[in-house]
């Protein structure tokens, strides 16, 4: 991961780098609450997606990569191509990574992140840049300040005064959940996470002034398939057949009647798979493995 200058968060009065046991975070809408509840975890889901559509920063550096991926309709890569080179002219390359990936390279800032708002790929196919390319996100704990004056006023800030500011893209609440009555509730906390723009997380959310750390990289649950059983993606961008998480049967997991039920992925007795072993997790995505070392280079900042 690339280093800004000046952009280090090594701890100072009023900031503590995190280095416990990380907790995870969960953005899904709350169920009414409950009167009976366990002590409340904060735990992570990838479900939440954002209508807002990401984009390659001015500051940014090409070539720029655009991926397309099925949504209604299985990928017509030909036709995809051939629009793609006619419509954006600093397309240099188009990849068939794998049958129902596409990545583009793009030499045109500009143009990339046009083609991720182009109505005539987004109306049939899922066009995207990855957020780890042009976003990173942390946590705020105990504000109580509402996410639109966040989003509004807000800007990122590193320890150095010479190291220009971050933009805010986005804010949200974050909920806890706790076990009631052998069900699993949500309620509203006081911690919320930010989203800035650019690779390098700040060390301080700072609005009309006020400077407040931020306490950790914001830390999202490994997607799990509901169709397929596999780790790293969602049922809506499935390509695979349906799977059984339990013995691995063409039914859904919900419906198992086997006498033996594994976890496909720890080879343990079956659990949900939030509960897979983090080294486990980590072995079976690059996503996962690539999460872990931004997470140790920020405890060494």
């Amino acid at each position: 991961m690339e280093t800004v200058d000046g952009a280090s968060c090594a701890p100072e009065d009023g900031f503590t780098v995190y280095t416990g046991k990380r907790k995870n975070d969960r953005l899904s809408s709350p169920p009414p609450a409950a009167k009976k509840t366990a002590p409340a975890t904060i735990t992570a889901t990838p479900t939440v997606m954002t209508n807002r559509a990401r984009a390659y920063p001015a500051s940014g550096k090409g070539p720029f990569t655009v991926f397309i991926m099925p949504r209604e309709v299985p990928l017509d890569t030909l036709a995809i191509t051939r629009a793609l080179k006619a419509a954006y002219k600093s397309v240099s390359d188009v990849f068939r990574v794998k049958p129902n990936k596409l990545q583009v390279t793009v030499g045109d800032r500009m143009q990339a992140n046009a083609i991720v708002a182009d109505q005539a790929f987004t109306s049939r196919y899922r066009v995207y840049i990855p957020g780890s390319r042009v976003e990173v996100s942390g946590v705020v704990e105990d504000v109580r300040i509402p996410p639109e004056e966040i989003l509004k006023y807000g800007l990122g800030a590193f320890q150095s005064t010479s190291t220009k500011g971050v933009k805010v893209l986005e804010a949200r609440t974050l909920y806890s959940s706790s076990i009631v009555d052998g069900k699993k509730s949500f309620q509203e906390s006081s911690s919320l996470r930010v989203t800035f723009e650019g690779t390098e997380l700040p060390c301080f959310l700072v609005i009309e002034g006020l400077r407040i750390p931020i306490k950790r990289p914001y830390f999202s649950k490994v997607s799990s398939c509901a169709k397929c059983s596999k780790i790293g993606h969602s049922a809506e961008y499935c390509t695979f057949q349906l799977q059984c998480g339990k013995c691995r049967g063409g039914h859904k997991t919900e419906e198992c009647s086997a006498s033996s039920q594994k976890c496909p992925h720890c080879k343990q007795q079956w659990h949900d798979v939030s509960e897979v072993p983090i080294p486990v997790r980590r072995n079976l995505t690059p996503q996962a493995s690539n999460s872990f070392l931004f997470i140790f280079k920020f405890i060494l900042a």
